[in-house]
């Protein structure tokens, strides 16, 4: 067996990873067809790259859906303009304590400002388009000095993912072309093979090559190391000039390691719409489930406007001698000569018979179950409603409603993608130092997400509810049984209450806090009770001795 060199091994594990993508490569140029009227471009990127326009969209409801879903994907999950996570830890003794609080709250203040500062949000708006069409997205955040952190967005169908053995994404390649000027820029002369060195010095702007950036496991991982080739992350640049990936790798003799360096922690975040187990893409997106809605009513729509142009402007018939007839038939408003017509002047060959009001609810129908797959129905609830004021209940049933179609969803974009986003973005700030050094009580204990958006709150909610209907149920009942009120611990409702609503640390203060505070008030009300019996002590005392005085001169008479 021939040992293959590592850019070899690379090439070798390309081919492999092309035939996992594969399968899903004709479904996505149908959506891309059907929504974008394009052709993605797979395989190799150039940044001279142009889509292949094409003319199939003549109805946009699929496109409309997208951008809803999309939109409020952003809005409802990761809005830039609202707090949508927060850290907390597993022990909610330390919760309580409010130094713990308000140091996590700067952390999250702190991350929120770094994502804004930087291109994360236009990124994650592009991730939820993928996501939604394709069932599969992914973006790279990576170290920034300006900015602390840079993302970048890949298109379907420029990247290659596959998984390890919990199912997670850990590997990530992809093929673009560089220029011989952006070669030289980014991995120096001495890099480069010397025929490209000699061949292509005068063509420096205009000739573009094949690379190859891989992200895997590093099998060479030494944690001991400093070097970044040694992390556990390995991240390598392959240049290969000229020679196609299809080629036998013993031919693959043109090419070189560009550039090796490494990760502490996978820097790609991939979301996937819906995982089967084992596989490795995201499936049953809205877009792949209505991808037979979409072909239906672009046909629908363009069989519509041709009967309607044959109904305007018909193909008419003259007496004369009769013309052939092709086989694509006629065109409206074309005219023939027929010799066996007794009809004076221009009349129609055929008549129309088209059910035009059948035909705009039949895509009418088409269009709202895109929009239903899409989820439109839901994002959009509160405009869509003939009624223009709700009650709290009807707000409540909605919401539940929608809770229950985008639940599942929702626990795969926490888990997969905003999750490890925020890891990702965590990590990156602490490494660079920019975050408040942690109390004491946190020293050594691991931090949790726990997300705080419009969407996910409205998945917790019940949490908050509970804890309002309790403490109004023994409100109520303490009217009548006042011993009622000692089965309630109103200090932990409002820590509970305070949680699932994600409060301002700072509006809350600690369980000690509180109770120092409730004694203080005990021993100031019951200093003032003694007082006020003093007083009125006080008051009643000289008539107390005058009534004594009169009792004993009464004795004596």
């Amino acid at each position: 067996m021939v040992d293959l060199t590592e850019s070899q091994r690379i090439i070798k594990r390309l081919k492999s990873l092309q035939s996992i993508r594969q399968p899903f490569e004709d479904d996505w140029r149908d959506l891309s067809e059907q929504l974008f009227g394009s052709y993605p471009k797979f395989d190799v990127v150039s940044k001279r790259d142009s889509r292949e326009e094409v003319t199939t969209v003549i109805n946009n409801t699929a496109k409309r859906a997208l951008r809803t879903l999309a939109a409020g994907l952003m809005s409802g999950v990761s809005s830039p303009a609202r707090p949508w996570v927060n850290f907390v830890t597993s022990d909610r003794e330390l919760m309580e304590k409010s130094e713990v609080r308000i140091w996590l709250s700067q952390v999250e203040y702190l991350i929120s400002q770094v994502m804004s500062k930087s291109n994360m949000y236009s990124s994650l708006h592009s991730v939820y388009y993928d996501l939604g069409s394709y069932g599969t997205s992914a973006i790279g955040i990576y170290d920034d000095y300006d900015d602390v952190i840079m993302t970048e967005c890949y298109e379907i169908g420029t990247y290659y993912i596959d998984i390890n053995s919990k199912g997670m994404v850990d590997t990530f390649y992809r093929v673009f072309t560089m220029t011989a000027n952006d070669i030289i820029n980014k991995f120096g002369k001495d890099a480069l093979p010397d025929s490209f060195k000699y061949s292509y010095k005068d063509d420096l702007d205009t000739s573009e090559f094949k690379i190859i950036h891989a992200i895997e496991p590093n099998k060479n991982m030494k944690s001991s190391s400093k070097m970044s080739k040694h992390k556990e992350f390995v991240s390598t640049y392959v240049y290969y000039g000229v020679s196609s990936v299809s080629e036998p790798i013993s031919d693959l003799r043109n090419n070189k390691v560009l550039m090796t360096s490494g990760y502490d922690q996978f820097p790609i975040m991939c979301g996937r719409w819906h995982v089967s187990p084992g596989k490795v893409y995201g499936e049953r997106s809205p877009g792949m489930l209505s991808l037979g809605d979409m072909r239906m009513l672009q046909r629908a729509e363009r069989n519509k406007y041709q009967a309607l142009d044959k109904l305007i402007n018909p193909a008419l018939m003259n007496a004369s001698t009769t013309n052939n007839i092709g086989s694509g038939g006629l065109e409206p408003g074309q005219i023939i000569q027929v010799d066996n017509t007794k009809e004076a002047g221009l009349v129609p060959v055929y008549n129309v018979n088209y059910d035009l009001p059948a035909v705009i609810n039949d895509i009418y129908s088409i269009e709202k179950r895109i929009d239903s797959t899409h989820y439109v129905d839901l994002f959009q609830q509160m405009l869509q409603s003939d009624r223009r004021e709700m009650t709290r209940a009807e707000v409540d049933v909605r919401s539940s409603e929608t809770m229950l179609s985008l639940g599942p969803v929702l626990t795969g974009i926490h888990s997969d993608l905003l999750g490890n986003i925020t890891d990702r973005v965590f990590n990156i700030c602490a490494k660079h130092e920019i975050l408040p050094e942690a109390p004491e009580e946190l020293q050594g204990t691991s931090l949790e997400l726990e997300y705080i958006s419009t969407l996910a709150k409205a998945q917790r909610a019940d949490v908050s509810v509970t804890v309002e209907k309790t403490a109004a149920f023994v409100a109520g009942l303490s009217e009548s049984f006042p011993m009622a009120r000692h089965k309630l611990n109103a200090v932990q409702a409002i820590n509970e209450f305070s949680i699932a609503e994600s409060s301002p640390p700072k509006m809350i203060v600690s369980d000690q806090d509180a109770m120092k505070a409730y004694q203080q008030e005990q021993e100031q009300m019951a200093q003032q009770q003694q007082q006020q019996m003093a007083l009125e002590a006080a008051k009643v005392a000289p008539g107390v001795a005058k009534a004594t005085n009169e009792m004993k001169q009464e004795e004596e008479v």
